[in-house]
């Protein structure tokens, strides 16, 4: 996304979106398999909703620091180009680059 310059609120709104619904999911069926009768429920089926919710968490945190991340280094990366080099120098295109081998 922020390689190529691309706005990313057109992926991160759907995305916030998903997963909120699904963790919202999870949760209740965790509290509906948790306070179940039914021995399968409770001792299976829920654990395994537990663990599929914290790792729903830990990706969700882990997506959080990569976005940071990649956020600040396009910050950065746009504060170190100087005012004097900034387009002065004509740029090679793919086009350009093709030709000069044959």
């Amino acid at each position: 996304m922020t390689k190529r310059g691309r706005n990313p609120v057109v992926i991160l709104v759907p995305l916030v979106f998903l997963v909120v619904m699904t963790s919202w999911a999870l949760v209740i069926q965790l509290v509906n398999f948790a306070g179940s009768d039914d021995p399968l429920q409770r001792f299976v089926l829920a654990p395994l909703d537990a663990a599929i919710f914290g790792l729903a968490l830990w990706m969700t945190v882990e997506a959080a620091i990569a976005l940071r991340r990649a956020f600040l280094a396009r910050r950065a990366g746009s504060a170190e180009e100087s005012p004097d080099t900034g387009g002065d120098a004509p740029a090679e295109t793919a086009a350009e680059g093709a030709g000069d081998g044959a």
